[in-house]
């Protein structure tokens, strides 16, 4: 059975509907905007510097997104600041209701996420915004 919540947000390019919905056990995050396109949600993983410098970038952008964090205080207190278009949630939740996710936090913490949820992550658009130290000249 599928439970649904809407709302509408307008965006700089057009007013999108935002729709959440329980499919399977996990929820569908997607908006349609009024111009008929669909915008997929992004995860974001860490709700730190990096995390929440994109959060606020891409929820301005008029994109949904889904916060997940170690404390999921955190997530919670950023997603309310950041209005209708972001919300909080698991990390498994998170991964498994976008078609992106972006691993905003430490090497080892990704690697753990990777190891333990990584049948979650086939066919979605992985980021790792980090900046790598310790490669040699030539890129390896």
């Amino acid at each position: 059975m599928e439970q649904s919540r809407r709302a509408r947000v307008a965006t700089p390019d057009a007013t999108i509907a935002v729709a959440a919905g329980m499919l399977g056990g996990y929820g569908s995050l997607v908006a349609v905007s009024s111009k008929g396109g669909v915008v997929m949600a992004t995860a974001i993983i860490g709700t730190g510097n990096i995390g929440g410098t994109l959060a606020r970038h891409l929820v301005r952008g008029g994109e949904p997104i889904v916060l997940a964090a170690k404390d999921e205080a955190n997530a919670a207190a950023l997603a309310q600041e950041l209005g209708e278009l972001a919300r909080a949630a698991s990390v498994e939740e998170a991964i498994a209701e976008t078609d992106t996710v972006v691993f905003a936090v430490w090497l080892d913490t990704t690697k753990g996420l990777i190891a333990k949820d990584g049948r979650l992550l086939e066919s979605k658009v992985v980021v790792d915004p980090r900046t790598h130290s310790g490669s040699t000249r030539a890129g390896r």
